[in-house]
């Protein structure tokens, strides 16, 4: 396929929703989706999200099964952290099974990019799209 324009935007939640994401280790998420991105032939719009879930916008080819790309993100993304991080508070960090996946077009991308990197402001005053923020509850998986 020679041309494609797929929009998706992901979240998913820590495993019971433990904040476990810190500013630190959002930088090591985004450099590990990047990397899968790159592997897959995708594109990573924007990463965001707060300390207990994370939004991920992406341009996945239509090759690949969605599934199977989030599987990757939330495998790689874990390994990675678990890998780097010497803290006893990770050890065994993972993902809740479950995700979010919204479909969308190219004229609302700049606003959904804007949305993501933009979760803390969103959150801090309650300024939430609650069609964008489909995660889990305390989900004990």
């Amino acid at each position: 396929m020679s041309y494609w324009r797929a929009f998706y935007h992901l979240v998913w939640a820590t495993h019971k929703r433990e904040a476990w994401i810190t500013p630190e280790r959002m930088e090591m998420l985004q450099q590990a989706f990047r990397v899968v991105a790159k592997d897959q032939g995708a594109f990573t719009q924007a990463v965001g999200g707060m300390p207990d879930h994370i939004h991920v916008v992406v341009s996945i080819p239509p090759t690949i099964a969605v599934s199977d790309y989030v599987q990757r993100l939330k495998g790689s993304s874990s390994r990675y952290l678990n890998k780097a991080t010497e803290n006893p508070e990770l050890d065994g960090f993972h993902w809740q099974s479950k995700y979010f996946m919204l479909t969308f077009g190219e004229r609302s991308l700049p606003d959904i990019i804007a949305y993501v990197e933009n979760q803390e402001t969103h959150h801090t005053n309650n300024n939430l799209w609650p069609s964008f923020e489909q995660v889990e509850p305390n989900h004990l998986d």
